[in-house]
């Protein structure tokens, strides 16, 4: 049996395909008798199965956060004390987990706090983190300019000791554009 988390910005009853994802990936782990907890910004204790922890500092939409994110380079302090938070409440509750499973949040730019603490969790704290990667803005010709900050450089970098799973071969090959690797993203599908 495995301890494992999945975390997303935000979580059923939050109506999204992540959200449902994350729903079915952890009713199949507990039907598989491991431990599951889901992690989020956002939704609510939307079955009695397994837990879920509601924590705003996960949220894509965490109002502090989306302000100083706009000017990431005037506001760094201001943000990085955001990302010291989140690592302190995931080392606390993921001290026992083997596994976390996180879903889009190293590849979007909703949550930049959220995206380096995982990173510095990968390289400080014993678990296997896998990013689950659906999609990035960089894909999207109109993608926000101000992602060509330095600051957001985080969303186009493979991480070595992070496991990378895509959603299609199609995601497959924009994330290996992306990183600039040759590297074999493995490719499960959503369903």
């Amino acid at each position: 049996m495995a301890y494992m988390a999945l975390l997303h910005y935000s979580c059923p009853p939050v109506v999204g395909g992540v959200e449902e994802i994350i729903s079915q990936q952890a009713s199949l782990f507990h039907r598989h008798r491991h431990h599951v907890k889901i992690l989020a910004g956002k939704g609510a204790q939307f079955t009695d199965v397994f837990e879920v922890e509601i924590n705003p500092l996960l949220d894509s939409r965490h109002p502090h956060i989306s302000q100083l994110q706009l000017n990431p380079r005037k506001y760094r302090l201001q943000l990085k004390e955001y990302e010291e938070k989140i690592i302190s409440y995931l080392r606390d509750t993921l001290w026992n987990h083997d596994l976390l499973i996180a879903h889009n949040v190293l590849t979007m730019h909703y949550n930049l706090p959220l995206t380096r603490a995982i990173h510095h969790l990968a390289s400080s704290f014993p678990i296997k983190i896998i990013s689950w990667n659906h999609d990035s803005p960089y894909f999207y010709h109109h993608y926000p300019q101000r992602l060509n900050q330095p600051e957001w450089e985080i969303l186009k970098s493979l991480n070595p000791k992070i496991n990378y799973v895509v959603i299609s071969e199609a995601r497959a090959q924009e994330f290996k554009k992306l990183y600039q690797t040759k590297k074999n993203l493995p490719v499960i599908p959503n369903g």
